[in-house]
């Protein structure tokens, strides 16, 4: 079932950071200094429905960004990551139905922050 998303930014230290609001469960994440944070940020407040895929969750954006040079198949628990072939963010906490215990995803993803107490 999609859940409502907000996702908006707070400056920390001299790097943004992302929380992202599931109806009533706020996650932060602190961006890493990449051009996808960058993009992801500078199109900030964004809305959407997030789901979930084991347990990685996802959602859409209307904000699209090549893929940089360093991209993997995998999500490591606590990464936030961007897919370019989705246009989505997906948020690593654990296994999706294909990968390896620990990790989620299965295209390539630009790992663009990691998850932080909110």
């Amino acid at each position: 079932m999609a859940k409502a998303l907000n996702l908006t930014r707070i400056q920390a230290r001299n790097m943004p950071r992302l929380l992202f609001n599931f109806d009533g469960l706020t996650l932060a994440a602190e961006t890493l200094h990449t051009p996808t944070a960058a993009a992801i940020v500078a199109a900030l407040p964004l809305e959407g429905r997030a789901q979930t895929w084991g347990d990685e969750v996802y959602f859409g954006i209307d904000v699209s960004v090549r893929p940089e040079k360093d991209v993997r198949p995998l999500i490591e628990a606590g990464e936030t990551a961007y897919w370019p072939d989705g246009e989505a963010i997906a948020i690593g906490f654990g296994r999706t139905p294909i990968s390896a215990p620990g990790r989620s995803g299965s295209r390539p993803h630009v790992i663009f922050g990691q998850k932080q107490s909110a």
